[in-house]
This record gives C-alpha cells, structure tokens and sequence, in this order.
C-alpha cells in the first residue's frame, strides 16, 4: 500500500510540476515582450538641449472639407475647414498624425492665411507624444489646392520621464490637393541647414 502510495503522489506531483515550469516560460515570454514594447517605443528627439528638427508628413482628409462665402474677405472670400489623419516622419520613425486646418482665402488674388492644430501619437501604445498649433500664409486660387508656407510650434514630451519636455519651432510648407490629400515638411527633411529646432521648455 506503501508503495502505491508512492507511486500514485508521484503521478500528481509530475504533471503539477510540469504545469508550473510551463506557467513560469509564459510569464517570462510575457515579461520579454513588456520590455521589447517599452523599448520599441519611439521617442522625438535626445531631450539633452537645443538640436535641429526635421520631419516630413503625409494625410488624408476625415470626411469631406467645408467651405463657405466670406465676402468680408474680398469678393473671392472663402473659408475652409478640413480633418486630416496620417503620418509624420521623425528620423525614420513613424507617428500618427491628426492634423485640422481652417483656411481664409480671397480667390480674386489667390491669397489668404491658415491656421491649425496638429497632434502625434506613438502607434505602438496610442500615446500623445507632441502636439500644437501651425499659423501661415496661403496661396491659390482654387481652396481644392492650396500652398501654404508659414511655423509650425508645439511640445513635445522628452525621451526619458526625467527630462523637460521641449518646445517646437519649426519652418512648415504644406501643400493640399484635391481639397483631400496634405503633404507637408518641416525644417530641411534632406539634412540641410534645418529651419526647425527643438528645445528644452526651461526658465534661465
């Protein structure tokens, strides 16, 4: 009886063992993949001081752009109102962008001035990483396609938790097609002399 005993202990105790040791790979695979996430997120910037900023951008409208007359403008006044969502490109890492422009135009004279607000977010976790305004001038005669040339501003979040958050400055042409499709750049996407800087939101 003894050794049955034995014998049937040892058959629970196995499997039980078994079991945890496969329990303890799972929570280690899972603890991996946290730390492969935590690192894979991607950050703007070095957060260690004044350096240049460069980026280039690409969207699509959400819903279809309004427009309406704005005779105060002139006798072509119109203002525009339009949603973006693409993607900005920060030293070859992709960020989600949501991108909204009003636009006042006076078609008689092609010209007119914009402004807006945009917002990053890592497509890993969904996190906001940048967000801010964007003021210009805009050119064209059709508000379907329109040229504008004007700052780009905003915070955006340091690397690391201990560091200032920065401020964003940056030169900005955008161009809109078909009303629909927005592309843009800021600073000198091409390495040149950059017109965009990013720097730590400090009090000397």
């Amino acid at each position: 009886m003894i050794g049955s005993h034995h014998r049937i202990s040892g058959a629970i105790v196995a499997p039980l063992r078994h079991r945890a040791r496969g329990l303890a790979a799972l929570l280690a695979l899972f603890v991996v993949l946290g730390v492969t996430s935590l690192a894979a997120a991607a950050a703007i910037g070095r957060g260690g001081g004044v350096e240049p900023f460069a980026a280039t951008f690409e969207a699509r409208a959400v819903g279809d752009p309004e427009a309406a007359s704005c005779p105060a403008l002139g006798p072509g006044g119109l203002k525009t109102e339009a949603r973006y969502r693409g993607t900005m490109t920060v030293d070859g890492d992709e960020f989600t962008l949501n991108f909204t422009l009003e636009a006042l135009v006076d078609r008689s004279v092609g010209l007119g001035a914009a402004e807006g607000r945009w917002q990053l977010t890592d497509p890993g976790t969904s996190d906001i990483v940048a967000r801010g305004q964007v003021i210009g001038v805009v050119e064209g005669l059709d508000p379907a396609h329109l040229e504008l040339i004007g700052l780009l501003m905003g915070q955006v979040d340091p690397p690391e938790p201990d560091l200032p958050a920065q401020t964003l400055l940056g030169n900005v042409a955008v161009s809109i097609t078909d009303g629909t499709h927005l592309t843009g750049a800021v600073g000198d996407p091409q390495g040149m002399p950059s017109n965009g800087l990013l720097l730590p939101a400090v009090r000397c």
